[in-house]
């Protein structure tokens, strides 16, 4: 549904006061908690000595240990979620203007019962998310793909409850529309997050957003930014903001430093032990049936997860520095001492592009990431900054770039994406190796299931033998 009309046809849409999903959440919880516990202690009661066998047998039943501990946490979140809907109420998001517009505003407030302080930061986000159905081999996945999403820091105000949370953002026009629950089909998500003592506001809302008329978006553009106090997260000298911006000689320094990424990467180290651990069992138990196949498919599973886990070394070591002066742009990256990088002329540039790099969802919080890449005349990128969350943050470091380059730079065409060739060493000579190491797995995994069933392959020529 993309008219105004349609969207409102929604029961839960027939006024600007939009209800949170959370009050339906911590249901859900109590229904899975109850549900999961059940069932993994009426397993423990009934199995008994078999659990005790199944764990002597094979240590990869030793992962079951972890379900009860599963299910004491799941109980612990539903009483978190329960006393916190107790605590705020309904708090519903009043939206201003209505329904949200894309090419337009969509903003609104939620009033929480709490004391105003004025060093409180709220963190808002507006998530696009294609939702589908995903069909492989037989099987069907549901899939949240998050296509765009922004973010703000805002301080609240004074309201008759206690605090006003005010937001507002300004989505590009070619994004989709809501629309209604299907197989295929996108929804706008705010997420409001409020730290506090004790538990913390958290709330996320669905709205209705349309593809409004030029018309309906004039009208709409008395609610200015000006009425919302919103901090800047690329303050000049900030040591929190990523990048940090400071005036160098010559110029702008865009600085990218090390654990801007530990999230990630601590992530895809744990990922790659856990991989590692699980594998070795996994071998124990096929090494005495397919010994040689086993052992080329543990070792290339191996060579994954010690990928998975230096890529997350790296994720978290790496450094980033870009100087932007009147003459052009100078790339450094920084791993463990050693430097990679070049300098590229004003002249030579074509534009700055925001593209998203990444993103990540548990199902109740969403964050995506941007990158900034550098696309010369000539059709080479270059990458000039990397883990800008949110979309209007990335286009603001895009311009202070462009700022930085001085008034007589314009941009210029950039060549189509498959006349591009990225200029960075590293993650070309990664694809090289991984390109190698598919084509030497997919010719050894053959060759070593021919050699473990070479008994019976040796049997079956002589039968076929005597038979002619």
């Amino acid at each position: 549904m993309s008219d105004q009309s349609s969207v409102l046809e929604n029961p839960k849409w027939q006024t600007n006061r939009i209800l949170s999903s959370t009050g339906s959440q911590y249901k859900y919880l109590w229904f899975f908690a109850i549900f999961w516990n059940t069932f993994v202690w009426f397993a423990i009661i009934l199995g008994g000595e078999n659990i005790l066998k199944a764990f002597e047998e094979s240590p990869v039943f030793y992962l079951f240990v972890t379900f009860p501990f599963i299910g004491l946490f799941i109980i612990y979140q539903a009483i978190k979620e329960t006393i916190a809907w107790r605590k705020f109420g309904e708090t519903p998001l009043t939206m201003d203007p209505f329904p949200g517009q894309l090419g337009g505003i969509i903003g609104g407030y939620v009033d929480v019962p709490i004391p105003f302080d004025a060093t409180h930061q709220i963190k808002v986000s507006l998530s696009c998310v294609h939702h589908f159905i995903k069909r492989s081999g037989g099987e069907t996945e549901s899939i949240r793909e998050i296509l765009w999403q922004d973010n703000s820091s805002v301080r609240s105000k004074i309201s008759a409850t206690g605090s006003r949370i005010h937001f507002e953002f300004q989505p590009p026009p070619d994004l989709p529309a809501s629309e209604s629950d299907s197989k295929d089909y996108h929804s706008w998500n705010v997420q409001i997050s409020l730290p506090l003592e004790g538990l913390d506001f958290e709330r996320i809302f669905t709205i209705p957003v349309i593809k409004a008329s030029e018309q309906a978006i004039v009208s709409s553009s008395r609610y200015t930014r000006s009425s919302i106090d919103q901090v800047s997260q690329t303050t000049v000298g900030s040591d929190l903001a990523i990048p940090r911006i400071s005036i160098v000689s010559g110029g702008t320094r865009f600085f990218y430093p090390q654990y801007r990424n530990k999230g990630m990467g601590v992530g895809l180290m744990g990922a790659g032990i856990f991989l590692s651990v699980f594998l070795w069992f996994m071998y124990q138990e096929f090494t005495d049936f397919l010994p040689m196949t086993s052992m080329v498919f543990f070792g290339f599973s191996e060579l994954i997860s010690t990928a998975v886990f230096i890529f997350g070394v790296y994720m978290i070591s790496n450094t980033l520095t870009v100087d932007v002066g009147v003459s052009g742009i100078k790339i450094r990256h920084k791993l463990f001492g050693f430097d990679f990088g070049g300098e590229i002329e004003r002249s030579m540039i074509a534009d700055f592009i925001v593209e998203k790099s990444g993103s990540f969802s548990d199902g109740k919080s969403s964050r995506v990431w941007y990158s900034l890449t550098l696309i010369q005349k000539n059709g080479k990128e270059s990458t000039v900054g990397d883990t800008l969350e949110g979309f209007s943050h990335a286009q603001t470091v895009r311009q202070k770039m462009i700022d930085a380059l001085g008034p007589g730079w314009i941009a210029s065409e950039i060549p189509e994406k498959q006349n591009r060739v990225t200029d960075q060493e590293l993650p070309f000579l990664a694809k090289v190796t991984l390109k190698t190491l598919q084509k030497v797995f997919s010719l050894l995994v053959p060759a070593a299931l021919i050699y473990d069933f070479r008994e019976p392959f040796f049997q079956i020529v002589q039968f076929v033998g005597t038979l002619l």
